[in-house]
């Protein structure tokens, strides 16, 4: 499916496209701006030096804005892009492993600063305005007025965040993924996780972010990167350059369940454990049946629901605790169980939250 590729001049890492432009980041030479209105014949027509290694690069209204392993947010003109222009290189205390942008907000991937949320109207002097406490995230994507994060580990995870009030971003749903997933970008309610080590890539239904959905489909025999959809054609850092594939390679029709249907009903142990203030629970349901899913203090008492009696599929499911009660108040550190009941069966688990 690879339609063409443009050299660069060491190791491309990141890319960003918009129109007819696309921004990719190289390790030696920094930002290099590549004409690729003729999709068999990109074209490299600018380059911009940047301090480090530049791992994601965001290009929105004729900006380019950097996580570049370091604490500052970056932003640059390419209105020109023979002759980029630095705007703002600002220290926002955290580093910025990836930028976002909708509108007049940015939104940044800060690491273990978690999401930050700042006001870019004026790119010259952004201002913090939005935050919510993540550990470690490392890349993000926008959908339906959410946000999704991604969490590297030997399991890593993807959490939804609901910005629809950029000043108290809440999280609403979270994923486990089966490697160790850096990078994440969606298209029509699909989401692309690539690992940035193998040809590996994640695809995660993120239609409902109260239930994501883990596909998993190998798309590139190359080694993967950052990657950037659009309407037309997905943009894949693979090296040793860039690849540019039309959106149709990505017909999900063939993909097989990552997990298959389970055959005995499971519950999992929660991931994080210790937690603070979320953590994912995991059951596998062999059949459809309606089921329970309840948090429980150390005395017996119910904290919190979390799936009300519903009539679930015969699949994996995952539920998100942020360790708040019924009525929304934080709860205590401590021991918590939770109790997963269908009409024959109740398992239950321990989990502690710290604080």
């Amino acid at each position: 499916c690879i339609r063409d590729r443009v050299a660069t001049a060491d190791t491309a890492l990141a890319v960003a496209v918009e129109g007819d432009l696309a921004v990719v980041a190289d390790q030696d030479a920094g930002l290099m701006m590549v004409d690729v209105s003729d999709r068999t014949n990109p074209v490299v027509v600018g380059t911009f030096p940047v301090a480090g290694v530049s791992s994601r690069v965001t290009l929105a209204e004729n900006r380019v804005y950097l996580g570049s392993w370091t604490t500052n947010l970056t932003i640059v003109d390419v209105a020109d892009p023979a002759d980029p222009v630095l705007l703002s290189d600002q220290d926002v205390g955290s580093v910025v492993y990836q930028v976002i942008v909708e509108g007049d907000l940015a939104y940044l991937a800060a690491g273990n600063g978690g999401l930050k949320i700042f006001d870019v109207s004026d790119p010259g002097a952004p201002a913090l305005i939005g935050w919510l406490g993540l550990d470690f995230v490392t890349d993000i994507a926008f959908s339906n007025g959410h946000v999704f994060l991604t969490q590297p580990g030997n399991t890593s995870s993807l959490f939804a965040v609901d910005v629809s009030d950029p000043a108290y971003p809440i999280q609403v749903g979270s994923v486990m993924l089966p490697d160790r997933f850096y990078r994440v970008t969606i298209c029509q309610g699909t989401a692309y996780a690539t690992k940035g080590s193998s040809p590996g890539t994640a695809i995660i239904d993120v239609k409902d972010p109260a239930d994501l959905r883990l596909l998993f489909h190998r798309i590139i025999p190359v080694w993967t990167g950052e990657a950037a959809a659009t309407e037309e054609a997905l943009f894949v850092i693979a090296s040793p350059g860039l690849a540019i594939m039309p959106l149709q390679c990505l017909d999900t029709s063939d993909v097989d369940p990552l997990i298959p249907r389970p055959s005995s009903l499971q519950l999992w142990q929660n991931v994080p454990n210790p937690f603070n203030p979320h953590t994912a629970i995991r059951f596998d349901l062999a059949k459809r049946q309606r089921v329970s899913l309840r948090v429980f203090d150390i005395a017996g008492r119910l904290v919190k629901t979390l799936v009300p009696g519903e009539v679930l599929d015969a699949r994996s499911h995952q539920r998100t605790w942020d360790g708040l009660d019924e009525a929304g108040i934080p709860v205590a550190a401590g021991v918590y169980f939770y109790r997963l009941d269908t009409k024959d069966i109740t398992r239950t688990r321990r989990m502690v939250l710290v604080k």
